[in-house]
C-alpha cells in the first residue's frame, strides 16, 4: 500500500508472486496505490499471467476501505 515507486521493489513482489504461484496456485496478492509506475507493473502482471492473483486498487481515499482490504 502507498506510492507505486520503483524504489519500493513492487515489481520484485510480483515476480515473487509468480514463483509462489507454482506451489500455491490461489495465492492472492492486493496492490493499493498509484503512479505513473503503475502501467508498466500491470503490465509486468499481465505478462507473467498473474491476473487472477494480483488485483491493483489504484489509490483509495476512503481509509475505511484500505482497512477493509487489509
Amino acid at each position: 500500500m502507498g506510492r507505486l515507486i520503483s524504489n519500493k521493489n513492487v515489481d520484485m513482489l510480483i515476480k515473487s508472486i509468480e514463483l509462489i504461484k507454482g506451489k500455491n496456485p490461489e495465492i492472492k496478492s492486493l496492490i493499493i496505490g498509484d503512479s505513473p509506475e503503475k502501467k508498466k507493473l500491470e503490465e509486468l502482471t499481465r505478462k507473467l499471467n498473474l491476473e487472477k492473483n494480483i488485483k491493483f486498487f489504484g489509490f483509495l481515499e476512503n481509509h475505511d476501505d484500505v482497512y477493509a482490504l487489509m
